[in-house]
């Protein structure tokens, strides 16, 4: 076995910018851990996403395109994350999205306690009413998904609210940003079992389903979530205990201003000398190509 490692999934290059402040930012909280890149065959033939990867030092696990099963025809979808149960060389991955800000550090997630065939993940936050929750046909009519009422987080500790079999149906409910696994080909097997058997299920649907009772909670400070906690849970979102951060509503290298997204901003600042350069320090010549042709183009102006 390789160990423990953080990883994120890479579905095209608009993700380049992302993955690299989140490499940058979980090296600057003094991670003991290695990071990787996991991306299909299929994704890896853009050569411009391997030529930044391999000039920013990251390493990446190249997995098969998860496709679902229907009469014996594939079918494409977003499951993408579900591929990192097939990487079985690895005891434990911590999986994360690259719309993340690490502001803390989350070693810790390496060594939570975690019984052989559960995962860890926060829970969704369902406090905004208008949202449309009764839109998704797996979640049924708005009335069944009381709040989470969890208020009580924004004690320092910021605890996650227990999970049983009788907590509310809203608690069974997860959110993919931080997702804390054993590799393993029969759970692998079970997810996409799960997944041919109902074809409209996203990757939330599929986890939570083949997790039912067996998902231990995270804090919602191991994955503020921007669309609720800036104004549903403000504090939480602000709150100095919060160790990640997640942007849901945009990615935050496609635009600036705005105080959300300022705390990217001044992580992208701080690895962007060492791609272009500043005529004193950083970047080199594969660098600063790979800047104008591939990065610079992909973040706003």
């Amino acid at each position: 076995m390789s160990g423990k490692t953080w990883a994120t999934v890479v579905y095209d290059k608009s993700c380049l910018p992302g993955v690299l402040v989140l490499n940058h930012t979980l090296r600057k909280k003094r991670t003991h851990y290695p990071f990787r890149v996991i991306m299909s065959y299929e994704t890896a033939e853009d050569r411009d996403i391997r030529d930044v990867l391999n000039a920013a030092g990251i390493a990446f696990e190249l997995v098969d395109t998860v496709l679902a099963d229907y009469n014996g025809h594939d079918i494409r979808g977003r499951w993408q994350k579900l591929s990192a149960w097939t990487l079985t060389q690895y005891e434990r991955i911590v999986l994360l999205d690259s719309n993340q800000l690490i502001l803390r550090n989350i070693d810790k997630l390496m060594s939570k306690s975690l019984p052989y065939d559960h995962i860890a993940a926060s829970h969704l936050c369902t406090c905004d009413p208008n949202e449309p929750w009764q839109a998704i046909p797996s979640w049924g009519p708005l009335t069944s998904l009381p709040p989470l009422r969890h208020q009580h987080e924004l004690r320092s500790t910021l605890k996650a609210p227990p999970l049983t079999p009788s907590s509310p149906e809203s608690h069974h409910r997860l959110h993919t940003g931080i997702i804390v696994l054993r590799p393993s080909s029969a759970a692998y097997a079970r997810l996409i079992n799960t997944l041919n058997a109902n074809l409209h299920f996203n990757e939330q649907d599929v986890l939570e389903t083949v997790y039912r009772d067996r998902r231990r909670p995270l804090s919602c400070k191991y994955n503020a979530v921007e669309s609720t906690m800036k104004d549903w849970h403000r504090r939480l979102w602000t709150s100095a205990a919060v160790k990640v951060r997640t942007f849901d509503v945009r990615k935050p290298w496609k635009e600036r201003g705005g105080r959300e997204v300022e705390s990217w901003w001044k992580a992208w600042r701080q690895v962007r000398p060492g791609w272009y350069g500043n005529g004193h320090e950083g970047g080199n010549e594969v660098r600063r190509e790979l800047w104008w042709r591939v990065l610079r183009p992909l973040v706003g102006s």
